[in-house]
């Protein structure tokens, strides 16, 4: 169909501007405050950035259009339900988990955050399942948690270990903000059309976000 390829690549394109507009933010934000520091500061620097903005658009992405995508899958409304109380009793659970039991290395945690997000999408592919859909999002509560908490301890530790100075770990946390910001628009762009390729346009899109950023 010639309008809806037409809608898809005025779509791409409007996400393409909404990038580079975000990107050059950022960057200007990034300068207000501005401190001296070094090549290795911002390299370490933007790899956090990269791998946490990957979770993080994946993660809006899968959240604002998991709704939509199962009743267009026609899943029951009382199934979704439940899901969505599953996930609520997940990360509720995983939060104090966390709180009490600290097992592995902050990347390895940063790392299986990826990778729970990344299975907990490929589940809603199975639609006749409901027991995987019930894991998957147990399996999401895990990795909400986990983003909650693993990525901002995993950069406060390694800034700490890499001997960089404390006012430059501010630095970060002031591109984090204008980051996420960038993020949050650009993720309406992209689930716009994403969600114009089909029923699991989204779903698929935030899967390969989420294998992307563990592979990353």
């Amino acid at each position: 169909d010639g309008r809806h390829l037409a809608r898809v690549a005025h779509g791409l394109v409007y996400a393409g501007a909404v990038a580079v507009l975000g990107v050059l933010y950022v960057k200007v934000k990034s300068t207000e405050a501005m401190v001296i520091t070094t090549k290795e500061f911002k390299s370490f620097q933007w790899s956090f950035l990269v791998a946490y903005s990957l979770v993080t658009l994946g993660e809006t992405v899968a959240a604002a259009s998991f709704y939509v995508t199962l009743m267009h899958a026609h899943v029951p409304l009382e199934q979704i339900t439940t899901m969505y109380v599953v996930t609520v009793a997940s990360t509720t659970f995983f939060n104090s988990f966390l709180d009490i039991v600290d097992i592995g290395t902050r990347k390895n945690k940063c790392t299986l955050s990826a990778l729970l997000f990344a299975g907990s999408m490929f589940t809603l592919f199975f639609t006749e399942h409901e027991g995987l859909y019930l894991l998957g999002r147990v399996a999401y509560g895990a990795a909400y948690s986990l983003l909650n908490s693993a990525f901002n301890s995993y950069l406060v530790q390694q800034h700490t270990t890499m001997g960089f100075p404390d006012d430059w770990l501010a630095h970060t946390f002031t591109v984090l903000t204008h980051t996420m910001a960038a993020v949050t628009a650009a993720s309406g762009i992209l689930g716009q059309v994403a969600s114009s390729s089909g029923t699991f346009g989204c779903v698929t899109v935030s899967m390969f976000l989420f294998a992307a950023a563990a592979l990353y």
